[in-house]
C-alpha cells in the first residue's frame, strides 16, 4: 500500500473489506436529536435513545469507550461498554 495514503482512506478500505460501507444509504429511525437529548435529559435519564450522526473523537479505554456523536443540532457524548454491547460490536466500534 502507498505510504502517502491518508489514514482515513486505509480505515475506509478496511471497513469495506469487512463488508461494511459507511456511506451506504440506509434507513435509521432516530428517536431524538442531540439538542433534544440535552433539553430533555432529566426525563430521558435511564431510557434508551437512538441518535443519528457522525462519530468524532473516539476514546478507547480498555473495556469501555467514549465518543462524540454530532448531528445538525449539536453534540452528545456517548459511552460504550464492551460487556453491554458484546465483543463483536465493541471491536467494530474500536475500528471506526
Amino acid at each position: 500500500m502507498n505510504d502517502n495514503i491518508h489514514p482515513g482512506y486505509a480505515r475506509l478500505a478496511q471497513l469495506r473489506e469487512q463488508g461494511n460501507d459507511p456511506y451506504a444509504i440506509e434507513r435509521f429511525d432516530r428517536s431524538h436529536s442531540a439538542a433534544e437529548i440535552h433539553t430533555e435529559f432529566e426525563t430521558l435519564e435511564g431510557q434508551s435513545v437512538r441518535i443519528a450522526g457522525r462519530v468524532f473523537q473516539p476514546r478507547i479505554m480498555g473495556k469501555a469507550a467514549f465518543a462524540d456523536v454530532r448531528d445538525q443540532s449539536g453534540r452528545v457524548q456517548i459511552y460504550i461498554k464492551r460487556d453491554d454491547v458484546g465483543e463483536s460490536t465493541y471491536e467494530q466500534f474500536k475500528h471506526l
